[in-house]
């Protein structure tokens, strides 16, 4: 698709305006710029939104490329502004910008859903201020508690992403994050890369999650957690702002430490090509091998 694509519509896509419940939408480019003019809308560049799901049935996103800015009042992604679908092996090159959640290939992960493999090399960033959840791969990870809608639910998985693009929220009211912007009740949120030069966020922001919450009013899964392990961040703590008074960090930002798990992350000391190690000495050994 390389013609613009601009509509006031509940969902606006580059290629498909929405998805429901079941189907795959695979080895898709768009090269359009994409705008939802309603503040109620989601706009993506493949598909404005992948939602509602059932027992035995499974959404699929895979192998496909945005290359077009996408702009919505409300939720924006560079493959889909609303998923509870799987999506991998995509990737986004252009600039997203959402009036409140907003992610270089999801704006909102929903119910459900596994997120691996995805690149993002686009900048995210918020309306120039408010919104919640921004960050290089998913904006906001939620559960609604919708169950009729969403009998399919469970943990969400968010593994083996790349993000190279910087994150610009400021004033936003949620979290900032190089993977994800901000995490509700439970997730897995594991070997991923972030390698943005500066994530600036409005209450929260971190290298990986700009914020784990618990949140009253969304599903909570059964002996489950959210935990971010196995991830590398290069972005400097000096480089990870807010603009408020609550705090930032190198992987995430944890409001309930004692309940989910933050563990094992490398922040890289040194770099030699494209590979990070998290010690000069490993570097040295890697260099004089």
């Amino acid at each position: 698709i390389s013609s613009d694509v601009e509509n006031n519509k509940f969902y606006v896509g580059g290629v498909v305006g929405r998805m429901m419940i079941d189907g795959t939408i695979s080895n898709c480019t768009n090269n359009a710029t994409v705008t939802a003019t309603s503040t109620s809308a989601g706009a993506g560049g493949i598909v404005g939104k992948a939602y509602y799901s059932a027992l035995n049935k499974i959404m699929s996103i895979t192998n496909c490329t945005n290359n077009g800015a996408v702009t919505c009042g409300y939720a924006a992604g560079g493959i889909t502004a609303l998923s509870a679908a799987n999506v991998s092996n995509c990737s986004n090159t252009a600039t997203i910008t959402a009036g409140t959640e907003g992610g270089g290939i999801i704006g909102e992960q929903s119910m459900y859903g596994t997120v691996t493999g995805n690149t993002n090399s686009g900048l995210i960033k918020n309306n120039g201020t408010g919104g919640f959840g921004y960050g290089g791969i998913i904006g906001w990870v939620r559960y609604s508690g919708n169950v009729t809608d969403y009998p399919l639910n469970g943990i969400i998985n968010v593994t083996n992403n790349t993000n190279t693009a910087n994150i610009e929220a400021t004033g936003s009211t949620g979290g900032s994050g190089g993977i994800v912007g901000h995490i509700y009740n439970q997730a897995n949120v594991t070997g991923n890369t972030n390698k943005a030069e500066h994530i600036y966020g409005g209450v929260f922001a971190a290298g990986i999650a700009g914020s784990l919450q618990q949140a009253t009013g969304n599903l909570d899964i059964e002996n489950t957690t959210i935990t971010v392990s196995g991830n590398t961040s290069s972005t400097l703590l000096e480089n990870i702002t807010v603009s408020g008074t609550v705090g930032n960090d190198l992987f995430a930002y944890n409001n309930a430490p004692n309940d989910f798990i933050v563990k094992d992350n490398i922040a890289p000391l040194a770099k030699i090509d494209d590979k990070y190690y998290a010690t000069l000495a490993e570097a040295y050994n890697a260099a004089t091998d």
